[in-house]
């Protein structure tokens, strides 16, 4: 083993791993997962690339002999001191189910992408493994901004506006309730949210 720039174990030669996965999963097996749509990349206790699909290669923008081997420090952008990789790569080996969170990965050209991975631990011949899925979610997030951006714009509008706005649902009930309105009822919108209007 070496050390990487981040502090984290690699291996001195990236296509010579531990363990190969060929010795527990037929070609059948390993065509789908180097072939799955999902950024799949299975790493060992330390973070190492052990097997890796087409689609995270694509993903990140390497060749698939330049990820075999490679350090998740390497490629998370999240994650700046190597203790917190260490203690995450622990927390999601010993915790026996599945975990989904988000992070950051970086690209080989250095662009950063918002990244949702879902992981599992499993033991092949004794020794654990993380089987993570990779998703890039940058559209999603850049959605969920524009949204949130939007909502702040409308209810700036409202709260602003001079006139009273009172907006009530199908069932008549009060859903919206600008500061000009609650200055001439005396009620606050906490007093009347979801109180019938009639």
């Amino acid at each position: 083993m070496t050390s990487n720039s981040s502090g984290l174990a690699k291996r001195a030669d990236p296509l010579a791993p531990e363990f190969s996965l060929k010795q527990f999963v037929d070609d059948r097996y390993l065509t789908l997962l180097r072939n799955a749509s999902d950024g799949i990349h299975i790493l060992d206790h330390e973070g190492n690339i052990i097997e890796v699909s087409d689609s995270f290669c694509r993903m990140l923008g390497y060749e698939r002999e330049e990820m075999m081997g490679m350090n998740v420090a390497q490629w998370d952008a999240f994650f700046t001191d190597p203790e917190e990789i260490r203690s995450a790569l622990k927390k999601q080996l010993e915790s026996r189910v599945r975990s989904q969170f988000e992070t950051r990965h970086r690209r080989k050209d250095g662009t950063i992408f918002a990244a949702e991975i879902s992981g599992y631990p499993v033991e092949m011949e004794g020794r654990h493994v993380l089987f993570n899925s990779s998703r890039d979610i940058g559209r999603r997030k850049n959605l969920e901004e524009s949204l949130e951006q939007e909502r702040n714009f409308s209810n700036s509008i409202l709260e602003l506006a001079g006139p009273i706005i009172l907006v009530i649902d199908r069932k008549g009930s009060i859903v919206r309730f600008n500061k000009t309105a609650e200055h001439f009822s005396g009620y606050s919108f906490e007093q009347v949210r979801n109180k019938p209007f009639f």
